[in-house]
């Protein structure tokens, strides 16, 4: 998959545990190709917690390449569960703002 001339890239769908695995790969991907890598989740239609799993990992992914991830977007029901699990402030205090 190329990610060359690709200012974002959009997250669509279920975010869930079943999506999950694939958006982690091609995440890491994107990360990888992309100096300063941002998510656009505007086309969410569905979110679970293993939703804030990949959002952490990605995190972490990009902080081993030394880069600044952006989160754009960003569903409500995911921000809830975020909150919820008591890491809202790690994926606000991490990610940019877009």
């Amino acid at each position: 998959m190329s990610f060359a001339g690709q200012d974002s890239f959009t997250v669509t769908g279920d975010l869930v545990f079943k999506t999950v695995p694939r958006w982690r790969r091609i995440g890491r991907q994107y990360i990888d190709a992309t100096e300063e890598p941002v998510f656009q989740f505007n086309n969410i239609t569905r979110c679970d917690s293993s939703g804030v799993a990949l959002l952490l990992a990605w995190l972490r992914d990009a902080k081993e390449k030394g880069r600044v991830i952006r989160f754009a977007q960003m569903p409500q029901q995911l921000v809830e569960i975020a909150q919820v699990y008591g890491v809202l402030d790690v994926i606000e205090k991490e990610k940019g703002q877009v």
